[in-house]
């Protein structure tokens, strides 16, 4: 029913566009070129904005590995190796350097006197 009613008012001229069923829009090829310019400009601002995150995410890469390279030059510190100085028998040593110091002590004031 409701499409006779529509087939009544387009045959009339009434209602919607006044062209013939077989009949093109006009203003079809226009809409479609200006959805595919915005179809164009969306894969273009999509693939700005993939490009961008791909620079962000490159460039938070290269902090991490600045911050591990830092980390590891801090550890490689921490657990370098101390220098141990060499003892020789350490209280033989001390006691022969202790004598020898008093008995030079001694001979100074010796030689004074």
């Amino acid at each position: 029913m409701v499409s006779q009613l529509q087939q009544q008012s387009r045959e009339r001229g009434e209602g919607g566009s006044r062209r013939l069923e077989g009949e093109p829009r006009q203003d079809a090829g226009v809409a479609t070129g200006i959805q595919m310019l915005e179809h164009k400009l969306g894969t273009m601002h999509e693939s700005l904005n993939s490009w961008r995150d791909r620079m962000v995410a490159l460039r938070l890469q290269e902090e991490e590995l600045r911050a591990f390279k830092e980390s590891l030059k801090a550890w490689e510190e921490f657990w370098k190796p101390v220098p141990v100085p060499q003892r020789k028998n350490s209280k033989r040593s001390y006691l022969h350097a202790y004598y020898f110091e008093e008995v030079q002590q001694v001979y100074r004031v010796s030689t004074y006197l």
